[in-house]
């Protein structure tokens, strides 16, 4: 398989709302992220819920396509909306071949593909609200160029507060185990300290 996988999460405060996960599939990998939205109860049991059906879904033996992930995230909205009590997310979900990426976004978190010449905003023109968990959530489909790159998948506490190119340069660096804590680092005030939850999957292809 040629991809290399790193997960990390972190938060300004005693528990965070952001999740990350990976999982092994017959086809490759599939990787997300999902931000509870902080502010409001369940933000945490909406993107708990995503995760959980999402590994689900990683059994699933046939590679998804963009829509066909596109429809996952829409039924898990229909499914996390008719929970009592539930609360919403964002959500990135994508599927890794040897040669294909596809994914499917809700919300203001980010997947961006960085090649060693190129950064490609995968997901600039997902809708930002109805998160999923609303019932109403519209996913954005979304493919990668078959090319050697590295995606990474983050929350708005990794994206909205760190420099684009510090992000980019980070990510093209030759280490990859500490390429997620450097960027939620890049994230980070002169204190030291996060703004808002940060998690994030960086996933490169060789």
């Amino acid at each position: 398989m040629p991809w290399l996988i790193a997960t990390a999460a972190d938060s300004y405060r005693v528990a965070t709302e952001d999740r990350v996960a990976a999982w092994p599939t017959a086809y490759g990998l599939l990787v997300a992220v999902a931000d509870g939205m902080g502010g409001r109860a369940g933000g945490a049991a909406a993107a708990n819920f995503v995760i959980r059906h999402l590994e689900a879904h990683a059994r699933w033996p046939a590679f998804p396509t963009p829509d066909a992930l596109a429809e996952l995230l829409r039924q898990i909205d229909r499914d996390a909306a008719a929970q009592s009590g539930g609360g919403e997310t964002t959500a990135i979900v994508c599927a890794l071949t040897e040669s294909e990426v596809s994914g499917a976004a809700v919300g203001d978190s980010a997947a961006w593909w960085v090649t060693a010449t190129a950064v490609q905003a995968l997901t600039v023109e997902a809708v930002r609200k109805p998160w999923v968990g609303s019932g109403s959530a519209n996913p954005l489909p979304f493919a990668v160029p078959n090319v050697p790159g590295t995606l990474l998948l983050m929350t708005d506490g990794v994206w909205e507060y760190a420099d684009p190119a510090v992000l980019r340069d980070i990510a093209r660096g030759d280490d990859l185990a500490t390429i997620p804590a450097r960027l939620i680092d890049a994230a980070r005030m002169r204190t030291g300290q996060l703004q808002d939850d940060a998690a994030l999957v960086v996933a490169r292809r060789n």
